[in-house]
């Protein structure tokens, strides 16, 4: 599906349904791996500030515990990983650098256009499902079974203006050779709307099916004024004047329908050889037109449920924390920073800040091992051999801290080591590979693409997703030079 364009009209809203819907998946499963690194990195940093803090000399098991309790509150008050989230935001903006920052800031760009982004699903979906849209599938297949008939009824009967339902039905009727209820449903079609031409055309072919070839005739002439590329229009009309023994206007619209569509004049040409024009070809809504329609009802949808302001009281909450998250960074991050920000040695991986370490000269490098590297001058080989081996065991931890993390989540050793567009990239095609494998129900139903596909034939889509995920942890744990 992602390799080409959908023709049909259900199956490009099925289509941008499903991509919508692997879209929202794939931004919650990447900001879940990225807030969880983002907890493992600096959580050591969290709880040295915390220590910091607290007078005289708090244990540091206890310390542990209280730094767990503090970054969990937001589920204690029942909010959610969601609020979970937007608390850690608070927290880890501080020690991040550009990039992190930046996805912090994504993430509550990502919160606060969410409930709309979903609103607009939900609508959709309930749009996709609905009695309308079901009745334009089973139209542009070609349905025209008792059940289908009896559904148009019913919509005409609770929407006596909408003349598309006019059009589908009288269409339906004639494919049943009930041509007198299809002449009174599409001349209703054409009161309704005068200015769409697939209406004249379907109804002179009930008109031309009761042999009045003259009101034919007219119908179709009158679909090709308000639409002179529709090649059915022609096609028809070379019909209607072959049994009038008008056969050389006959010809002259026939040659005029093989020139703007000769791949479908031709197919019903080589169906019925030398009677290509003992047949009639009903026309259906474009895909353009139907595109529309569904956006101009979702759009009208949306302004119904946004009346009132009840979408937003609904969801005051996530529409204001993001805001509110966003406002308090900066006066918390001003005081961080001017009472000293915990700091991780790039080299040794030692834990420090202002208070307890008041020498920095570098800004990512403790004093020790400035002391040791830059100031050599009274260092004992002793003291600095020690020194390498901590920085050897430091650099050895984060590389299998990054090793794990690619084990346990798809791209979360690339999200450790800042790598985060790689990761992301490696997260969002096996997210989508799995949903297809394994979570069919989350998708819309398209009973043309999802229900005729076999639970073994799904199984075929976790290949890729192994064979990228096995990749990617080989190149993990490739030799270090």
């Amino acid at each position: 599906a992602l390799r080409s364009i959908p023709e049909s009209f259900d199956h490009a809203v099925f289509f941008v349904m499903n991509v919508s819907l692997l879209l929202m998946t794939t931004g919650v499963a990447f900001f879940g791996a990225f807030y969880l690194v983002q907890l493992i990195r600096y959580y050591p940093l969290l709880m040295h500030n915390i220590y910091e803090v607290l007078p005289g000399e708090p244990h540091k098991a206890g310390m542990a515990i209280m730094t767990a309790l503090v970054l969990v509150t937001p589920l204690l008050f029942g909010l959610g990983i969601y609020g979970l989230c937007l608390f850690w935001v608070l927290f880890f903006w501080s020690y991040g650098r550009r990039k992190e920052r930046f996805l912090h800031f994504l993430f509550l760009l990502f919160t606060a256009v969410g409930p709309f982004y979903m609103g607009g699903l939900h609508l959709g979906m309930e749009l996709l499902h609905n009695d309308w849209t079901q009745a334009v599938i089973h139209h542009q297949d070609g349905v025209s079974d008792d059940a289908g008939i009896a559904a148009l009824v019913r919509l005409t009967a609770h929407n006596p203006r909408d003349d598309s339902l006019f059009f589908m039905l009288g269409t339906a009727h004639k494919k049943r050779g009930e041509y007198a209820e299809a002449e009174a449903r599409l001349e209703k079609a054409v009161f309704l709307n005068p200015n769409m031409a697939i209406y004249y055309n379907n109804l002179g072919n009930a008109f031309y099916a009761n042999r009045d070839l003259v009101k034919a005739v007219d119908m179709y002439k009158q679909a090709i004024v308000h639409d002179p590329q529709i090649a059915a229009s022609y096609f028809n009309l070379s019909a209607a004047h072959r049994d009038q023994l008008m056969l050389k206007e006959s010809e002259t619209e026939y040659n005029k329908a093989k020139e703007l569509d000769p791949d479908r004049i031709s197919y019903y040409v080589n169906i019925l050889g030398p009677s290509y024009n003992r047949i009639l070809i009903d026309e259906t809504f474009t895909k353009e037109w139907l595109t529309r329609r569904f956006a101009d009802q979702l759009f009208s949808m949306a302004g119904m449920h946004l009346k009132g302001f009840a979408f937003f009281w609904e969801n005051a909450l996530y529409l204001i924390a993001p805001m509110v998250m966003f406002i308090a960074l900066f006066p918390l991050h001003y005081v961080r920073k001017r009472f000293g920000i915990a700091r991780r040695c790039v080299k040794c991986g030692a834990v420090y800040c202002r208070r307890c370490q008041t020498s920095v000269q570098m800004d990512l490098v403790c004093s020790q091992c400035i002391h040791v590297f830059e100031k050599q001058s009274g260092v004992e080989v002793k003291q600095r051999t020690k020194k390498i081996i901590e920085i050897r065991r430091y650099m050895d931890e984060k590389m299998e801290t990054r090793r794990i993390l690619g084990i346990l989540i798809p791209g979360g050793g690339y999200i450790y080591s800042g790598r985060f567009l790689k990761g992301f990239l490696l997260l969002s095609f096996i997210v989508v590979l799995l949903v297809y494998a394994f979570f069919w129900d989350f998708l819309c139903q398209d009973p043309m693409t999802v229900w005729a596909v076999s639970w073994s034939t799904r199984l075929w889509f976790m290949i890729p997703a192994l064979l990228l995920y096995g990749l990617s942890v080989i190149h993990l744990y490739r030799p270090r030079v």
